[in-house]
C-alpha cells in the first residue's frame, strides 16, 4: 500500500523535473533564435546586393518569429 503512494510521489516529482528541463530547454532556443535573428539582421546591413539583403531580411523574420513563439510560450508557462 505505501508504495502506490511513493510511486505517485516520484511522478510528480519527474512531472516537475521535467518542466524545469522544458522550461530551460525552452529559454536555450529562445536565446538561440534570437542571436540567430541578430546575426541575420546584422548580414541583411551589411549585404551589398538586394538579393541578398531581402534573404537575409527574410531569414531574421523567420528566426525572430521563433523566438517571439519561445518566448510566449515560457510566459504562457510562468503563468499556469
Amino acid at each position: 500500500p505505501s508504495f502506490g503512494r511513493l510511486a505517485a510521489h516520484d511522478q510528480g516529482v519527474s512531472r516537475v523535473a521535467l518542466g524545469v528541463a522544458d522550461m530551460e530547454n525552452f529559454e536555450s532556443k529562445l536565446e538561440k533564435y534570437a542571436a540567430r535573428a541578430a546575426k541575420c539582421e546584422e548580414q541583411a546591413r551589411e549585404a551589398t546586393d538586394a538579393t541578398r539583403q531581402d534573404f537575409y531580411e527574410v531569414l531574421a523574420r523567420y528566426f525572430r518569429n521563433l523566438a517571439d513563439d519561445f518566448k510566449k510560450t515560457i510566459e504562457k508557462r510562468k503563468t499556469a
